[in-house]
C-alpha cells in the first residue's frame, strides 16, 4: 500500500517549487536584456543551471544517504531560497548569473525526493511513486508560466515575479520542515561510501544511463526545437505557443496521475512501450508537420514521456543495494542536467536542415537508447 500522506507532501513540494521554476525560466533572457547583457551572456546564464546540477546532483544524493534525505532537502530549498532572494535584488548581470548558479547547485534536490520516496516505497511499486514526481513537474511547468503571463499582462516588472517565486521557495521549505519526516529504514541503515566509477561499472546500471543519457538528449533536443518548429513551419504566434505548451503541460499532468493509480508491474515492458510511442510521435510530425499533428503528437508524446519518466527511475533504483539509493538518484538527475545541454546545442544546429532530418535523427538517437535499455534488462536477467 503506498504511503499516501508522505507522497502527497512530496508532490506539493516539488510542484510549489517547480511552479517558482517555471515563473522565472520563460524570462531569464529578458531579464538579462534589461541589463544589457549580450547573447553569449544570455546563453551562459541559462545554460549555468544545468551545468551546475551536473556537477552537484550525485553529491547532494550522496550526502543525503549519510545524513538524511530530510536534511539535504532543506539545505537544498535554503539555496534555492537565497538565489530568488539574490534575483529580487540584483541590479547587475553577475548577481543575476551567480543567483542561477547558486540555485544550480541546490536545485538538484528533485534526486533527494527520488531516493526519498524509494525509502518509503516497496520495489514493485516504485514506478507509481516517481510518477507523483512527474505529476508535480506537469503541473508546476503548467502554472508557473501561466501565472508569469498574468503578472507581466497587468504591468509588473521581474522583481515580482521574483518575489512570487521566492515565496513559493520559503512555503516548500516550511512544508519540508513541518511535515517531511526522515524514513525508519534510512536512519537504521550503515553510512555508504561513495564511488560515483564503481556504480557506472556496474553491469546492468551502466548500459541503463548510458541509455537515459541518449534517450534525454533527445527529448530535451524535442523540446528545445519545438518552438522553432511551430514558429517557422506553422507560423504560430507566442500566444499560440503558449496554448500549445499549456496543452502539453495538462497532457504530463494526466499521463503521470494515469500512471500513479495504476502502475504497471512488467517495468521493462511499459518502458520500451513509452519510448516507442515517443519516438513514433517525432517520426510523423517529422513527416506530417501540421498544426493538427502537432497537438495530436503532443498529447500522445506525453503518455510516451510519462511512461519512460516514471519505470526508468524505478528499475534503475531497484538494481543497486538500497543503500546507496541517493547517489543513484543524484547520477540520474545529473544525466538529465547534462542532456539539457547537450540536446539543445546539437538539435537546435540541426533543425536548419527541416523537421524531417532532424526529427529522424533524433528518433535514431532514441532508438540506441532503448537498445542500451535491452541491453541492461539482459544484465539483470543474467544476474538473478
Amino acid at each position: 500500500m503506498l504511503p499516501k500522506k508522505q507522497l502527497a507532501t512530496i508532490f506539493a513540494i516539488i510542484a510549489t517549487e517547480i511552479v517558482g521554476f517555471g515563473l522565472i525560466i520563460p524570462v531569464l533572457p529578458q531579464i538579462a536584456m534589461n541589463f544589457e547583457a549580450t547573447a553569449i551572456e544570455i546563453g551562459w546564464l541559462v545554460s549555468i543551471y544545468s551545468l551546475m546540477q551536473f556537477v552537484a546532483t550525485p553529491v547532494l544524493g550522496y550526502l543525503s544517504d549519510i545524513y538524511g534525505r530530510k536534511r539535504l532537502l532543506i539545505i537544498s530549498q535554503i539555496g534555492t531560497l537565497i538565489s530568488y532572494i539574490m534575483l529580487i535584488l540584483a541590479h547587475q548581470y553577475w548577481l543575476l548569473f551567480i543567483s542561477r548558479m547558486l540555485d544550480g547547485i541546490t536545485g538538484g534536490n528533485i534526486s533527494v525526493a527520488r531516493a526519498y520516496i524509494t525509502d518509503i516505497i516497496p520495489k514493485e511499486e516504485r514506478p507509481r511513486g516517481m510518477a507523483v514526481i512527474g505529476m508535480a513537474f506537469g503541473l508546476g511547468f503548467f502554472v508557473g508560466p501561466f501565472l508569469g503571463s498574468i503578472v507581466f499582462a497587468l504591468g509588473y516588472s521581474f522583481t515580482l515575479v521574483a518575489l512570487i517565486a521566492a515565496g513559493l521557495s520559503l512555503t516548500a521549505l516550511t512544508m519540508t520542515m513541518v511535515f517531511i519526516k526522515e524514513p525508519v529504514q534510512h536512519v537504521q541503515r550503515e553510512k555508504p561510501t561513495y564511488n560515483f566509477i564503481a556504480t557506472l561499472k556496474h553491469p546492468a546500471v551502466g548500459y541503463l544511463l548510458a541509455g537515459h543519457l541518449l534517450f534525454f538528449t533527445v527529448v530535451t533536443g524535442y523540446q528545445s526545437t519545438l518552438a522553432i518548429f511551430t514558429s517557422k513551419f506553422l507560423g504560430f504566434d507566442e500566444a499560440q505557443n503558449s496554448m500549445l505548451f499549456a496543452i502539453i503541460g495538462l497532457s504530463v499532468l494526466v499521463a503521470q496521475g494515469s500512471i500513479a493509480t495504476r502502475g504497471g508491474k512488467n517495468h521493462f515492458k511499459m518502458l520500451f512501450v513509452g519510448a516507442g510511442i515517443f519516438l513514433t510521435s517525432l517520426l510523423l510530425l517529422g513527416f506530417f508537420p501540421t498544426a493538427i499533428m502537432l497537438f495530436v503528437v503532443g498529447v500522445v508524446k506525453s503518455f510516451g514521456h510519462a511512461l519512460v519518466g516514471s519505470f526508468l527511475p524505478a528499475i534503475i533504483a531497484n538494481v543497486r543495494k538500497r543503500d546507496s539509493d541517493g547517489e543513484l538518484m543524484g547520477i540520474y538527475e545529473s544525466i538529465i542536467s547534462i542532456s539539457r545541454v547537450i540536446g539543445p546545442l546539437i538539435f537546435t544546429a540541426l533543425f536548419v536542415f527541416g523537421p524531417q532530418l532532424s526529427m529522424t535523427i533524433m528518433s535514431c538517437v532514441g532508438v540506441v537508447g532503448v537498445v542500451f535499455f535491452r541491453l541492461g534488462e539482459r544484465k539483470i536477467k543474467s544476474l538473478a
